[in-house]
């Protein structure tokens, strides 16, 4: 049986800015990390945000958390 991985499309903060509709500044997204409004990977000490799960929480509305 063949097996199939997936691998996961990490974005960077940047790049979850430019996503987003509303196109937040980095502040602000550092701000909905802090509080755990969007969901987030860290590695390295850096802040990646996994493609497919912010595509499914911007679907749902997640980016329309307050400023």
């Amino acid at each position: 049986m063949a097996q199939t991985t997936k691998t996961k499309q990490l974005l960077s903060l940047a790049e979850i800015s430019a996503y987003i509709p509303t196109k937040p500044c980095t502040r602000t997204i550092y701000r909905w990390v802090h509080s755990g409004k969007i969901p987030f990977i860290r590695f390295n000490n850096r802040l990646l945000f996994d493609r497919d799960v912010i595509v499914e929480w911007v679907a749902n509305g997640g980016y329309q958390c307050e400023r």
